[in-house]
């Protein structure tokens, strides 16, 4: 009875073995018959790309040709390997990076600032800055000498740099010589007798030897008494660069006693790079700037190029030259000559 349970068992375990079997394949069946139902009938878009204008399915835009990325310089009509490396090549569409148009997205053009302006023609006015320093006109320069012994009895200027104008008195001097000499030609101009006329002329030319001016001699003519001190008087207008005198101190013939430069016109003396030296011309027009004044633009012309490769503008204002003649550093600009060239505009 045992065997016969044992052999009922196995029968049931095969049949239940080869249902479950018959069940897995009724179910792959289905399943494979329901996908080729749903599968969409293929058309040309999804198909794969073979020639030049085909529609990228990845994109949706036509294709231009293929390439190698790691050679974009060779072009290929046809997918496939890339003969250089063992790499597919790529395909290449209309506006795409390739075909030499360059495109930024608004977000980021938004962040950059990027903006877009149309290439004109038009003047083209180049500059080149150098830092500068202003020096006097060495050609505007007039010393005051003592022209007898004498001495200093009062000075009308007390320091460098005081600003004077033409005809302004700069120091009193005490000189014996020609008191002397004045005092002879009184004594002997209005003699009544014979060579009295001689005896004036003599007296008169020993002033002149003296050097008193011709002015002083008219004066005392004029006069008719002799005088006792003498002013100095400034030759030009400017400033006193060199002071030698002071009250009381006695002068020799020759001796300076005063320096003045004028301020009608400086210089300024610009350090320009050799590489731009070529482009500086005598004649050019230069404008400088000085933090000083701000707003202020002084204008001149190059004048002369010098052997420590400067260049040194003259400024040309009349006038204009004292408010910024004791600054010792400008901005000049020299502007060569324009030339029409293409440029954006700002």
């Amino acid at each position: 009875m045992n065997r016969s349970y044992l052999i009922a068992g196995l029968t049931g375990a095969v049949a239940l073995s080869v249902l479950g079997y018959a069940l897995y394949r009724t179910g792959v069946s289905a399943g494979r018959a329901q996908a080729m139902v749903d599968q969409p009938a293929p058309t040309a878009a999804t198909h794969a790309p073979q020639k030049p204008g085909d529609i990228d399915p990845r994109t949706g835009k036509k294709i231009l040709y293929w390439h190698d990325p790691m050679m974009p310089a060779q072009r290929f009509d046809h997918p496939g390997k890339a003969p250089f490396m063992d790499m597919q090549l790529v395909p290449v569409v209309e506006g795409g990076a390739d075909t030499g148009a360059i495109e930024i997205s608004p977000r980021l053009q938004q962040n950059l600032g990027v903006r877009t302006a149309l290439v004109a023609r038009g003047q083209l006015h180049p500059e080149i800055t150098a830092s500068a320093s202003v020096a006097y006109d060495e050609r505007d320069v007039a010393l005051v000498q003592a022209r007898a012994n004498g001495f200093v009895e009062r000075l009308r200027v007390r320091a460098t740099l005081d600003a004077v104008r033409e005809g302004e008195p700069l120091a009193d001097l005490y000189v014996p010589d020609w008191v002397a000499a004045q005092v002879e030609y009184l004594a002997v101009k209005d003699l009544n007798s014979p060579g009295a006329a001689d005896l004036a002329d003599g007296a008169r030319q020993r002033m002149r030897l003296a050097g008193m001016p011709e002015d002083l001699i008219r004066a005392l003519e004029k006069r008719g008494r002799p005088q006792s001190r003498f002013t100095l008087l400034a030759p030009i207008s400017g400033v006193i660069t060199e002071l030698m005198a002071r009250e009381g101190m006695t002068v020799t013939v020759g001796s300076s006693l005063f320096r003045i430069n004028g301020l009608r016109k400086v210089w300024v003396n610009a350090e320009v790079a050799e590489t731009l030296e070529e482009r500086v011309h005598r004649g050019d027009a230069v404008h400088a700037r000085t933090a000083a004044l701000p707003g202020v633009v002084f204008d001149g012309r190059v004048h002369a190029r010098g052997r420590r490769r400067s260049v040194s503008a003259r400024e040309r204002r009349d006038g204009g030259a004292r408010r910024w003649a004791d600054r010792n550093s400008l901005g000049p600009h020299r502007r060569p000559e324009s030339r029409r060239v293409r440029a954006v505009p700002d």
